[in-house]
């Protein structure tokens, strides 16, 4: 980015965007920049997401316009990995399943001590049991795949 600045007559910092040949941090030569996309597209590039700047090409396919769509939430099929009031959560499974309205999810709860860690509200062997037995009716209820499991 730093680069594509200088070849455009700018300079591009950690304060922003500058009209400037030298480094500078002059709020007078400051290109008045809303937000990250705005700096794309003076830079003339589109908005490239922060999750594919690894220096891997992502400007040379943004060039091309071929930047890899990125999952968004509506993608989702499942949650794999959600903690409930069986152990540290804040929410009850049904609760979860509701809020996250997915084909699939899994109940997760901590163990009572993972190898000399102790987790608040652990699960011992008996509360795991009803837990999922607990879990298993809420299946059957809302013939979906929620499922539990014991610790993580």
């Amino acid at each position: 980015m730093r680069q594509r600045a200088i070849q455009r007559g700018l300079r591009l910092n950690e304060y922003g965007l500058f009209k400037s040949k030298e480094e500078t941090r002059d709020p007078k030569l400051l290109v008045a920049c809303k937000d990250e996309a705005e700096i794309f597209a003076k830079l003339d590039l589109p908005y490239i997401e922060p999750e594919i700047r690894e220096d891997h090409g992502e400007f040379e396919a943004a060039e091309k316009g071929r930047l890899p769509k990125l999952l968004e939430w509506t993608d989702l099929k499942g949650s794999l990995h959600n903690h409930s009031t069986w152990s540290d959560g804040h929410s009850r499974p049904e609760e979860i399943a509701k809020i996250h309205g997915r084909p699939w999810l899994r109940v997760l709860g901590h163990h009572r001590s993972l190898e000399g860690v102790i987790s608040s509200n652990g699960l011992d062997a008996a509360r795991v049991r009803e837990q999922l037995k607990e879990n298993q009716k809420g299946q059957r209820a809302t013939r979906r795949g929620a499922a539990a499991t014991s610790a993580c």
